[in-house]
């Protein structure tokens, strides 16, 4: 699902800026939400959950202090 939205967003620098983030932090990201959840099932929902409002807010995300994006993202 996280491929089909990122496929259909207009804008191809805000398209790349969501696919470096996810390779970037998805460990990351994986790795705080199982030590919340304890469930790797739950843990992986939580980060496509997670990217899917990425994917929404692309535009404002991009638009922010590079100092920014991690603690926003993680």
């Amino acid at each position: 699902m996280l491929q089909l939205l990122i496929s259909l967003m207009d804008n191809p620098d805000h398209r790349d800026f969501v696919i470096d983030l996810y390779n970037e932090y998805k460990e990351r990201m994986y790795y705080y939400a199982y030590s919340i959840l304890h469930d790797e099932y739950l843990a992986e929902d939580a980060v496509n959950q997670a990217f899917v409002g990425i994917v929404q807010n692309a535009e404002r995300i991009y638009a922010l202090d590079v100092s920014k994006i991690k603690p926003y993202v993680v």
